[in-house]
């Protein structure tokens, strides 16, 4: 548990110079879907589960099976509103079965952001599993 908390304590020292160039940072950009505040319930897929949800004529947001609470960072400051999202921290509390042991619980947005296979990140309110 360590190791997670380390890397999570890098990322958030690191924030947007995780990813390297401007491409890069426009493509993890725009994979976000909502309004980062603290405390809101955010939903995200992979290609694999996009590519699935297209075989299947489903929507791949309602498929959607990695989920997690938007927290700010416990050593920046919050007055309310929108957090940057260098200062965000995702508590990833569901997942699929399959992978009823992730390697994270607790992972930066940055970081999630920034991984090539994800599509996108979103928050709804009404959603059920």
């Amino acid at each position: 548990m360590q190791d997670v908390f380390s890397q999570l304590k890098e990322d958030l020292h690191l924030g947007w110079s995780l990813i390297e160039d401007d491409e890069e940072f426009e493509d993890a950009v725009k994979k976000v879907k909502f309004i980062p505040e603290n405390g809101i319930r955010v939903w995200w897929y992979y290609k694999e589960e996009a590519k699935y949800a297209k075989k299947h004529k489903i929507d791949p947001r309602s498929n959607a099976e990695w989920s997690g609470i938007l927290v700010i960072a416990p050593d920046r400051e919050y007055r309310g509103g929108e957090i940057d999202g260098e200062d965000a921290v995702v508590i990833m509390d569901r997942h699929p079965c399959e992978k009823c042991y992730p390697t994270t619980d607790w992972i930066s947005l940055v970081r999630l952001i920034m991984n090539k296979e994800l599509v996108e990140v979103f928050a709804n309110e009404i959603k059920t599993i």
